[in-house]
């Protein structure tokens, strides 16, 4: 013959049953929560160290800027520092005028026939020039860039797209081996080579 269980008793057990799956989804977010914190933390050393360089730019550049304002001053008196406004020059950071192109062109060529993601030409070519993406408006921006030189080098019909649009899915780019190779177009027109040291995943 088999015993019941006790009513008390099985309230008893259903309610732990109910307070132990409680700890468990507790210790569980707990867990994801901790990833987060920690993985913000790291952006926050990031973003941290990047504001402080920025900082470090910004005092020297006002220090030449103030030093500058006053040389004016001493040459001629009746001129105005601030009349020529403000420029955001070109400030070369992937190297020569171009070097963020010519470098994504070796690594798909480098790749060929396996074609490339976005994605990863982003992430080689932001470690290439030593970039710190800390912001989303830097990512964005840096994005638009690399999108940017593929565009133009599939206008040109250097590369294809081997992804599909219309699917949403992310891009995936190849060097098309029928043209010339990038080091043949460039010693034709003279163009200086960014030398590709990164290696495709």
């Amino acid at each position: 013959m088999v015993s019941r269980t006790p009513p008390d008793i099985k309230w008893l057990l259903n309610e732990r049953a109910a307070l132990a799956g409680e700890v468990e989804k507790a210790l569980a977010k707990q867990a994801v929560l901790a990833h987060k914190r920690d993985r913000l933390r790291n952006q926050l050393a990031v973003v941290l160290k990047a504001m402080e360089r920025s900082q470090v730019a910004q005092a020297r550049s006002q220090a030449s800027l103030d030093a500058l304002d006053a040389t004016m001053g001493i040459v001629n008196k009746g001129v105005n520092p601030g009349a020529g406004g403000s420029v955001w020059a070109w400030a070369g950071k992937y190297g020569s005028r171009g070097g963020l192109g010519e470098y994504i062109a070796r690594v798909l060529e480098g790749a060929a026939p396996e074609p490339v993601t976005t994605s990863v030409l982003i992430d080689l070519a932001s470690r290439q020039f030593g970039l710190v993406l800390s912001t989303p408006a830097e990512r964005r921006s840096f994005r638009k860039s690399v999108s940017s030189a593929l565009t133009s080098f599939q206008k040109r019909n250097l590369i294809e797209a081997v992804h599909d649009r219309k699917a949403g899915s992310h891009g995936l780019w190849c060097w098309r081996e029928e043209f010339p190779t990038f080091a043949e177009m460039a010693a034709q027109s003279g163009i200086g080579l960014v030398t590709v040291r990164a290696e495709v995943s």
